[in-house]
C-alpha cells in the first residue's frame, strides 16, 4: 500500500521466546514460517543481501568509503599543487616582466644621454662654424660674444660640458 513511508526502510522488532514443539509444526509455526519468509523474499527484492553476504559486503562498503576519501585528498594536493606551481609561474613572469622593463627603461636613458652628448656636440659645431662663445653672466642671461683669437674646438668642448653641467644651458635657470 503506497504512503508517505514508501522507499524508506522501516523497523522490525522481533521478540523470540522457546515455544513447544508441537506450536512450530501447529498452525501458530505455519504462519511464522510463512512470515519469515515472506520477509526474506521481500528484503531480497528490495536488494537487502543474505545475512552471510553482509560481512562481505560492510568490507567492500569500507573499502569504498576509504578509495573516495583517498580519492578526495588527492583532488585537493593536485588542486593546491596547480596552485602553487601557477603562482611559482606567474612570479617568474613578473620577474622576466621586471627585467625587460628594467633593461628597456636603462636602454631609454642611455639613449637621451647619448642624444644630449650628440646636441651639444652639434652645438659646439654651430658655434665653432659661427665663431662665437656662448656664456651666462652673473644674472643668468646668455651672452654671445666672439670667439678669441686661437681657441681650440677641446677647450671649447670643455667650456659647453661644464655650462650643460652646471645647467648654464637651462633656458629657466632657477635662483
Amino acid at each position: 500500500m503506497p504512503g508517505k513511508n514508501e522507499g524508506k526502510a522501516g523497523k522490525l522488532s522481533v521478540g523470540i521466546r522457546a515455544v513447544p514443539w508441537g506450536d512450530w509444526v501447529g498452525f501458530a509455526g505455519y504462519r511464522f514460517r510463512k512470515i519469515m519468509n515472506a520477509i526474506s523474499e521481500a528484503a531480497g527484492k528490495a536488494g537487502v543481501p543474505a545475512s552471510s553476504d553482509l560481512p562481505s559486503k560492510a568490507i567492500e562498503l569500507g573499502y569504498a568509503k576509504l578509495e573516495g576519501l583517498a580519492r578526495k585528498e588527492q583532488a585537493a594536493a593536485v588542486k593546491d599543487f596547480r596552485e602553487a606551481e601557477d603562482k611559482n609561474i606567474d612570479t617568474i613572469l613578473k620577474s622576466r616582466a621586471l627585467e625587460h622593463r628594467v633593461r628597456k627603461e636603462k636602454a631609454e636613458a642611455d639613449k637621451a644621454e647619448l642624444e644630449v652628448v650628440d646636441a651639444q656636440l652639434n652645438l659646439i659645431a654651430k658655434l665653432k662654424d659661427a665663431r662665437v662663445v656662448l656664456r651666462r653672466d652673473e644674472d643668468g642671461n646668455y651672452i654671445v660674444s666672439p670667439e678669441l683669437e686661437g681657441t681650440e674646438v677641446a677647450a671649447l668642448a670643455i667650456h659647453v660640458k661644464s655650462l650643460a653641467s652646471s645647467k648654464a644651458l637651462d633656458p629657466q635657470p632657477n635662483k
